[in-house]
């Protein structure tokens, strides 16, 4: 938050599940409290992109329609978002949590709103949960959304 207790942005993360639909929801809700900027974003996993075979990149034509799925989704959010909101959409390739951790800290007044990991106990174990990485590492207001 900035100095004053505002929030200037709310970066929701999004990937289509039910959790990151009420997040989306609940982000509109929380930026049009304090009249902030909303940023949708898809982080798609890099790790997902790995051909678990061959160990190596899939094809920039996979990327390429994984990328083109993740603005199709943002699209079909955005347009739910009030006209008068000021909102940017934004697609990108990565580590999720991390990615949305550094966004979250580029500026202050910065809050995320985001659905809870998707994964099951297991798979969070191993590679460790998304919302938990951006609560540990994101120097503003966290909000997870179940």
């Amino acid at each position: 938050m900035t100095k004053d207790g505002g929030i200037k942005k709310v970066i929701i993360p999004v990937d289509g599940s039910g959790a990151s639909e009420n997040a989306f929801h609940a982000g509109i809700e929380l930026a049009g409290k304090y009249g902030a900027e909303i940023l949708l974003l898809n982080v798609v996993d890099a790790t997902e992109m790995i051909d678990p075979i061959n160990k190596m990149m899939i094809s920039d034509e996979y990327r390429k329609a994984i990328k083109e799925k993740g603005e199709e989704l943002l699209a079909s959010l955005a347009a739910e978002i009030p006209k008068t909101m000021s909102h940017k959409e934004m697609v990108l390739i990565g580590v999720p949590g991390p990615m949305i951790a550094a966004l979250a800290n580029e500026e202050e007044g910065t809050a995320v709103v985001m659905g809870n990991s998707g994964k099951g106990a297991l798979s969070s174990f191993i590679t460790g949960s998304v919302s938990l990485y951006v609560v540990h590492h994101a120097k503003g207001p966290v909000v997870i959304i179940k």
